[in-house]
């Protein structure tokens, strides 16, 4: 159920300044440590009744601080499967949070961005989830929100982005799938995907999962394989036979030389 490429949260050292409501915040971080040990803790912190405080945090954007630090511990509770139902049932707001918050946040250092993508890629794998982010978002919110995440310039949160990206198109249905495809997103896909030189540099897993999506639509019939892909198929497939027949060639040339030799050896035998 769980995305583990994506990873737990871990306590974010951070002493140098300071944050309003310090316990609460180093409360949080402890809690967030804890919750990365075990399943059997993260069902203690749920059962204990800490989820509402935890989101009142969460949903708080006065304190950006507090809000990435529940974040981070949401995450962790992610892979705790109570949890996980709780956010894609339908009746909250707890789905739709995990989506926007992936652009929001203090953009030094990413903590609600980077927890969220990571919430959001986790979370689109299940169908449920990825039918209520299109639903419930307007078509205008959830393309410009997918555009900004799918061009984020650190590379690691681009890569998280396009993780959920790509399992709205694989594991939402053909529905949702369409939705994107005839979005603006599809041409932000396919920019991805050529991306050369140093644009390209620390993006190789972001380009995988951009292909991936692309890969997925194509097989739903969603979008077809252009001239240029076409020609660039034919062209490795004639290379690939080519290659065939060269190593066929070597090998009965291969085959010749040995004969020869063997009846080169009966020959000298007989003539003793």
């Amino acid at each position: 159920m769980a995305l583990r490429q994506c990873g737990r949260a871990t306590k974010w050292a951070c002493p140098t300044f300071w944050v309003e409501g310090r316990a609460n915040y180093d409360s949080l971080l402890t809690l967030t440590n804890l919750a990365s040990i075990s399943d059997s803790v993260r069902k203690r912190i749920l059962h204990e009744r800490a989820l509402p405080k935890i989101e009142e945090y969460w949903f708080d954007p006065t304190h950006e601080e507090l809000r990435a630090a529940a974040a981070e511990l949401l995450l962790n509770l992610l892979f705790c499967e109570d949890y996980y139902k709780e956010v894609i049932k339908p009746g909250t707001d707890r789905a739709k949070v995990w989506a926007l918050y992936c652009d929001e946040g203090d953009t030094e250092t990413d903590r609600l961005r980077l927890a969220s993508t990571a919430g959001f890629a986790i979370l689109t794998e299940d169908k449920q989830y990825c039918s209520r982010i299109i639903k419930e978002i307007s078509s205008k919110s959830w393309i410009e929100l997918f555009k900004e995440m799918a061009m984020a310039e650190r590379p690691e949160l681009q890569r998280r982005s396009l993780i959920g990206i790509a399992n709205m198109v694989e594991y939402g249905g053909e529905m949702v799938a369409s939705e994107i495809m005839a979005s603006e997103i599809f041409r932000v896909l396919v920019a991805i995907t050529k991306l050369e030189g140093d644009a390209a540099a620390g993006r190789e897993e972001a380009r995988k999962e951009a292909q991936r999506a692309l890969d997925v639509a194509q097989k739903f019939g969603l979008i077809a394989p252009t001239d240029r892909q076409l020609y660039e198929r034919m062209e490795k497939i004639k290379l690939e036979n080519k290659n065939e027949t060269t190593v066929l060639a070597s090998v009965l040339e291969e085959e010749k030389v040995e004969e020869a030799e063997n009846k080169g050896d009966e020959g000298n035998e007989n003539g003793k």
